[in-house]
């Protein structure tokens, strides 16, 4: 039987590190446990360099719910270290949507992080007993068709991936096998205007949408050295429509190339080949990043194009094995995974914890089973709705007065990656588009990436100017260049912490 990876929750609802009865009866609380996680003297530290942060795991549920994980091998360095029981429970990769890193460089950080899944006291309140954390409670009790984990996870695969095509990431850590697609990914931007005054409802704007304009642009995926190839991107008026207008905004000029002229049935013909191109090769994995996937969804299938195959989301493609000799290879070099424990076959009557005696005297692991959760051919396309993965951070829908994400220049301006107040033009927004999921993707876990952008746009709101040096975001790869029309993102605060503004939860779990 398959297995699945294991990771021990530390802190929050039935965490496995209440086990320590030194940190859960500590006067100092969440302080203790943070200070020997993640504080200079931590056994975790040690792993990665005193000057780095330590790298534990978000796990995001299918409620939409988080936990805070440590691996195997952390656990078993952390509990050697510090001569604590291993915990005898634990959670398997399967129980959670998305793995991904999250980094916290003081105990402070962590100190504040584990605040906000500090649970409210549960007496006299009869019923089941649920996560009423700060951090979980908004998620616990939905209904199950409300998807909320669906979409967290999805913003955690996109920085996952990213990480993955810069080689920032242990692969293993995160249940992920070691990818064969780095090097043949492309990513295709793809970008439209519809008149924005169209009046119809709307199952007839889907059915027949007035596009005004299209445009895609086509580059590698982000390594160290990841550039737009702007040189690449095609705008294309549509002949029909070149009278329409959209409200206090106008056309602009095609700032990489030359605007093609076509009317609708020369279009459908262009995107009809465009995707036949992407999908005739499927040696190389296409990632086709839109913004409103619905409407573009609706556009192609006018026009005729087949995307029947097409797979929304790209946890598959985080997942894809592509043959028995890369999984052979792949368990000769896993040194930092572990799978889910196998029966004891003395005693079957429950999991024995991977702490205990699954591992050599020179601490290496047996050999798990290897899940192969995607395997043949790829996907013809993986799409990323850009939009959604902006609106599920800022906890916007767009609809009715809130306009937060309508279109990619707003999403832009938002984002502070372009001051265009003026224009449309879907030639440069597909651009455009890639800027501003590289700046979702590149920042840190969802919950954390909102305290910073909205506490950034509060400070800004409160400034009469704003420098560049308070609107650009911090990075470790500003040697990569970028359009320098296009600013980097926002500063995520004074201080940059994104707990500062949590409210204090003086009580007891």
């Amino acid at each position: 039987m398959l297995q699945d990876t294991v990771y021990y929750q530390i802190g929050g609802f039935k965490a496995h590190s209440h086990a320590w009865r030194q940190f859960k009866y500590d006067q100092e609380g969440d302080d203790g446990l943070a200070r020997a996680v993640a504080g200079n003297n931590s056994p975790l530290r040690s792993q990665v360099g005193e000057s780095k942060a330590v790298e534990l795991i978000l796990g995001i549920r299918p409620s939409g719910a988080s936990n805070l994980l440590m691996s195997v091998d952390q656990m078993r360095i952390f509990t050697r270290a510090l001569r604590l029981p291993p915990p005898r429970d634990f959670w398997s990769s399967s129980d959670f949507e998305s793995l991904s890193p999250i980094s916290f460089r003081t105990a402070e950080e962590l100190s504040k992080k584990l605040k906000t899944y500090a649970q409210k006291s549960n007496k006299n309140r009869g019923g089941e007993v649920t996560d009423n954390s700060q951090a979980n409670k908004t998620y616990v009790g939905r209904n199950p068709g409300d998807f909320s984990g669906v979409f967290r996870g999805a913003f955690e695969h996109g920085r996952l991936l990213y990480r993955i095509l810069r080689n920032e990431i242990d692969c293993p850590k995160f249940d992920l096998p070691y990818p064969v697609w780095t090097n043949s990914i492309r990513f295709v931007s793809l970008t439209l205007n519809t008149w924005s005054l169209d009046q119809r409802s709307l199952k007839e704007r889907l059915s027949d949408p007035k596009v005004l304009d299209i445009g895609w642009t086509e580059t590698a995926g982000p390594s160290s050295a990841w550039k737009r190839d702007l040189g690449s991107s095609v705008h294309i008026r549509v002949k029909e429509n070149l009278m329409l207008g959209n409200m206090g905004s106008r056309s602009l000029d095609f700032a990489h190339g030359t605007t093609e002229i076509m009317n609708l049935a020369s279009l459908a013909v262009r995107l009809r080949e465009l995707f036949e191109t992407l999908q005739e090769s499927k040696t190389r994995p296409i990632i086709l990043l839109v913004h409103d996937q619905e409407v573009t969804r609706s556009v192609l299938q006018c026009a005729g194009v087949d995307i029947s195959q097409c797979q929304i989301g790209i946890q598959n493609l985080l997942h894809y094995h592509d043959s028995e000799d890369t999984l052979r290879s792949s368990r000769q070099d896993r040194r930092s995974r572990s799978r889910s424990p196998r029966r004891d076959s003395k005693n079957d009557t429950g999991y024995k914890s991977p702490i205990r005696g699954d591992y050599t005297a020179q601490g290496s692991r047996k050999d798990y089973a290897y899940s192969r959760r995607s395997t043949g051919s790829y996907a013809p396309i993986y799409v990323i709705d850009v939009q959604s993965m902006y609106r599920r951070l800022m906890q916007t829908d767009g609809r009715g007065k809130d306009p937060s994400g309508k279109d990619v220049a707003s999403t832009a301006r938002e984002l502070s990656l372009s001051e265009n107040k003026t224009g449309w033009c879907a030639g440069n927004e597909s651009g455009t588009l890639i800027d501003i999921w590289r700046s979702l993707a590149e920042g840190p876990p969802i919950d954390e990436q909102r305290a910073l952008r909205q506490a950034a746009v509060q400070v800004t709101n409160n400034r009469p100017t704003v420098s560049k040096a308070d609107n650009v975001l911090s990075r470790k790869d500003s040697d990569d260049e970028r359009d320098p029309k296009i600013t980097n993102p926002v500063t995520f605060g004074p201080s940059g912490d994104p707990y500062e503004d949590l409210e204090d939860d003086d009580d007891e779990y």
